[in-house]
């Protein structure tokens, strides 16, 4: 099997480590560029927020759509990740799970969702997907049950 190739310099790089699973959610430990050292979640909402956030901070990938609220827009001051000056981590990509290891790369901000490519590390298996929630149910496909499902992973290949 060909080894797939990560751009590890890529800032809108995420490593999801998945250390287990209870009652139907994930839990586990997020990784980027930006932030020192690992940040928990308990959900996959968790995780979507906490990957959301980081993307507004950078402002990369831009938004293609503004997001409704009743809370009053929030001023960020994004010059200071632009410069790359703020980058914490470089190595991310080695972290690992204790259940799965999953790299994504959000590539567009568009029609209100995110677009992009994850990789499932330890078998070596990367997809497309069109969607958040897309990417959801791809990283539950691999973790359901609180155990990996290969066979329940699409077979998408470059």
């Amino acid at each position: 099997m060909e080894e797939i190739r990560i751009s590890t310099s890529a800032p809108n790089l995420v490593n999801i480590c998945v250390d287990g699973a209870a009652g139907g959610n994930v839990y586990g430990r997020l990784w980027d560029h930006f932030h020192e050292g690992p940040r928990q979640f308990e959900s996959a909402a968790d995780v979507m927020r906490k990957m959301d956030e980081m993307m507004d901070e950078i402002d990369f990938p831009q938004e293609s759509t503004v997001v409704r609220s009743f809370d009053p827009p929030v001023q960020r001051d994004n010059s200071k990740y632009r410069n790359g000056k703020e980058v914490k981590n470089m190595t991310i990509q080695d972290e690992r799970g204790g259940q799965a290891t999953f790299i994504v790369q959000i590539k567009y901000r568009q029609n209100a969702t995110w677009q992009g490519d994850v990789v499932w590390a330890e078998q070596n298996k990367k997809v497309y997907f069109r969607s958040a929630l897309e990417l959801m149910k791809i990283i539950d496909s691999a973790t359901s049950g609180g155990r990996l499902d290969e066979s329940k992973w699409p077979q998408v290949t470059d």
